[in-house]
């Protein structure tokens, strides 16, 4: 059984840790997006 402590700790916690995670998920995408299109750019100039 969680104490209430922990309940509300999770309860503050949660607002602030979620849109964390959005951001660094989306910013993860966009990097690997562009990784993506150097590394075709590339394959594209080689051939």
């Amino acid at each position: 059984m969680p104490k209430l402590k922990d309940i509300v700790l999770g309860i503050v916690v949660a607002p602030v840790l979620i849109p964390i995670m959005l951001i660094a998920s989306y910013q993860d995408k966009k990097a690997l997006k562009k990784d993506l299109d150097k590394r075709q750019k590339e394959k594209d100039q080689a051939s």
